[in-house]
């Protein structure tokens, strides 16, 4: 039982320019909760493999009110999974932990990533964590350690197709910026689709 996976790694090159650089990548299988059932051979699509977020002059990141970190702008990704079954389709975001809402970027910076928009076989749809304590939400942030699946009402909703439409944004603090040389920052992680057998 192996989830399907989905890298992502962002790459920073400073050069009196910042220069950002995040690809993702797709593989692996789902995962299904109880194995007495046939495991459905669910699939993950991304519409991009590869995403710039452009240069930037070391005065350019955005302050974000309230932090001390810096934003280097949003971007949105569409991810798509498919089991060809009925199931209840989770998600989750397996990466080293920056924050309590995001994941690890460079030394000091995080990640995080923000679910705008959900539809389950085409109707849309809340998400929340298999915690069933968490209440639904319309722009869910998918943190470190969570299990987003659709709802409906209070039951979990089991569907063949969930859409997701997914907000990364990527902040560093300002030491950050402060560099003499060409020098690359990382971040990286994957997204595991996991495929839970209505009971």
């Amino acid at each position: 039982m192996r989830p399907i996976l989905s890298t992502l790694t962002t790459r920073k090159v400073f050069q009196h320019l910042l220069r950002a650089l995040a690809v993702l990548a797709v593989l692996g299988l789902g995962v299904v909760k109880n194995p007495t059932h046939a495991q459905p051979q669910c699939q993950l699509q991304l519409n991009e493999t590869t995403i710039d977020l452009g240069s930037f002059s070391r005065d350019q990141p955005t302050q974000i009110p309230g932090v001390s970190l810096l934003s280097l702008g949003k971007r949105t990704i569409n991810l798509t999974a498919s089991c060809g079954t009925d199931t209840v389709i989770a998600l989750s975001f397996r990466a080293s932990q920056g924050s309590e809402v995001g994941y690890r970027f460079a030394k000091n910076g995080v990640f995080t990533l923000k679910i705008i928009d959900a539809q389950l076989d085409g109707k849309p749809v809340r998400l929340r964590t298999l915690d069933t304590t968490t209440p639904t939400s319309n722009q869910p942030l998918l943190r470190p350690g969570d299990k987003l699946a659709p709802y409906s009402g209070p039951v979990l909703a089991s569907g063949e197709h969930l859409s997701l439409q997914i907000e990364i944004e990527t902040m560093i603090d300002r030491e950050g910026t402060r560099v003499n040389a060409d020098e690359e920052l990382e971040g990286m992680g994957r997204f595991e689709v996991h495929a839970i057998q209505p009971d």
